[in-house]
């Protein structure tokens, strides 16, 4: 059971343990684990979000 908080409320998700499990055996086989800061570029993404709120 997954649960998450935000200002407007609280979301339970049930999900199966084996599904997790796959899912992050998969996604160490496309980002292995301790090398994720080299998947983006934060200053790139940053400005892209804000290149329309001016």
């Amino acid at each position: 059971m997954l649960e998450f908080h935000a200002p407007e409320g609280t979301a339970v998700v049930h999900v199966r343990s084996g599904e997790i499990r796959r899912f992050l055996e998969a996604s160490a086989g496309l980002v292995p684990v301790g090398l994720e800061h080299l998947q983006f570029d934060l200053d790139h993404d940053l400005a892209v979000l804000m290149r329309d709120a001016c």
